[in-house]
């Protein structure tokens, strides 16, 4: 099983780490005998690491990170940010267990560590990506 474990630290207080299991096969959603549903919890802990992603530097950043390890430089760079802002977007994912650090010398770098992101990542990217639709919600 894979879990995604993040600390949410919203405006409602902290939460705390909260496991999110990423299912292996269809038939894990329906061990709960109602045709998939989720259960209030389980959509409540969508809902707290949907939000902690749900911000466009932060899903930049997400997808930059999805394909390698990049600097807080780096990231600030691609993303159009000064690097006081990416660090705090960066600290926020880090916070929550999304992403991970590891410093070499003066430069920090980091990679995503939950592997549910890749889902989040290929769904924005088909959804509203070049090659989507257009059928996407809209905001």
């Amino acid at each position: 099983m894979d879990f995604l474990t993040y600390t949410d630290k919203s405006t409602y207080g902290s939460f705390g780490p909260v496991e999110l299991h990423v299912p292996e096969e269809e038939g894990d959603m329906k061990e709960n005998g109602n045709n998939g549903l989720l259960g209030w919890e389980a959509l409540g802990q969508a809902t707290r690491c949907l939000k902690s992603v749900a911000h466009p530097v932060r899903l930049r950043m997400l997808e930059l990170l999805i394909e390698g390890e990049y600097s807080v430089g780096e990231l600030a760079e691609l993303c159009e940010v000064d690097q006081p802002t990416a660090s705090g977007h960066l600290g926020q994912l880090r916070d929550r267990g999304i992403l991970a650090q590891e410093r070499q010398g003066r430069h920090v770098f980091y990679r995503v560590s939950a592997p549910a992101i890749g889902g989040i990542v290929t769904c924005m990217r088909t959804n509203f990506g070049p090659v989507s639709t257009g059928d996407g919600c809209r905001g």
